[in-house]
Formats: structure tokens, sequence, C-alpha cells
């Protein structure tokens, strides 16, 4: 379905000149943003249901914008990619309402943060990344980290309940990453 509705989107905006090349290219894009939103879409009416809906963006937000950097583990179709996403943010949101900020999330929190910082980036076959793309997207990655952690320090000080979301969605992002990095060691060595 996916791939049918970008295949037809892309189509369409070549047959009225908005788009000229890169057919696959632009079919691939409308892929992930199509593919992204169902993720989106099912996990914020998933949050107001499970009156977790703060604990969504902070999920979303910080998967936009760290994984977008960080790479990590990738799923093979739209579908496993999507059950994952929303599965895991399922686990998420069960854990947030478990569990509160204490010593052990704190450590965690800063094991993740170690492992993202020298790990990242994790390319995947449909995203190889060449050197000067690994030492920029880590550098950003670093950043992203960096502002992540200050935000986190200030809704200690504001609006401490969210502090437990913001330290599993880097725990999640990082054990993403590990995968990732495991994944891609094995498919180089085969």
């Amino acid at each position: 379905m996916i791939k049918a509705l970008s295949y037809k989107l892309t189509e369409y905006l070549m047959h009225k000149k908005i788009i000229k090349d890169e057919f696959e290219i632009y079919k691939y894009g409308f892929e992930l943003i199509i593919s992204y939103s169902i993720g989106c879409i099912v996990i914020l009416m998933l949050s107001v249901i499970l009156k977790t809906f703060y604990a969504a963006v902070i999920y979303l937000l910080s998967f936009y914008f760290l994984r977008k950097y960080t790479g990590g583990y990738h799923c093979k179709t739209y579908f496993t990619c999507n059950f994952s996403f929303i599965l895991i943010y399922i686990i998420y949101s069960y854990l947030c309402r478990m569990y509160n900020a204490n010593i052990y999330t704190y450590i965690l929190y800063a094991i993740a943060f170690i492992f993202i910082w020298i790990l990242a980036p994790c390319d995947h076959e449909n995203k190889i990344l060449n050197e000067a793309e690994i030492k920029k997207y880590g550098g950003i990655s670093k950043l992203l980290l960096i502002i992540y952690s200050c935000i986190l320090i200030c809704f200690y000080w504001l609006v401490p309940k969210y502090i437990i979301s913001m330290q599993l969605t880097l725990i999640i992002i990082a054990i993403l990453l590990i995968l990732g990095k495991i994944e891609r060691g094995v498919e180089k060595n085969v």
C-alpha cells in the first residue's frame, strides 16, 4: 500500500512537472514520509486512549530528531517498521506509567548517552554514509545529545514527571543504535 501510494504520488508530480528527474529517489522519500506518518498517527491515537499524550510527543520528537542523525536498527519492511515502532511505544508508555525517575534510570540514561556518543552514527543499506557524512552526523548527534540533556535538566526543575519519558526514549534509541551496529557488522562481514 505504501509503495503503491508513493508510486502514484511521484507519478502525479512528474506528470504535473513539479518534479523532473530521479523518480526512484522521490518515490523512496514519499515511502518514508507516508510510513512515518502512519506510525505517528497511530501512536498519537493510542496516546489519547492511554492518556499519555505528552509522553508520546516526547517519544516522537526525540525519535525524529535523534534517530535521523544517530541511525540504528532498521526493519526490512514498512509493516514491520511501523509494527515495531508502535509496539516499542506501547512498552515505553507502560514503563513511563510504572516507573519514576530514580538513580537507576539516571545511570541507564548515562550509559545510553555514552553509547550514542561513541557509536553514532550508524548507517544502513538504504543510506550508506561516506566519511564526511559520518563526521557530520556524528557531530550533529553529539550536539543533539547535549541539547537533549540540557532539556532533561530543565525538565528536572520545571516538569519532573516527564523526565522518565525522556530517559526511556534515549535508552530505546541507544538500544536501536547498538542493534543497528551489530546488524551492519554482520552484513559487512557476509
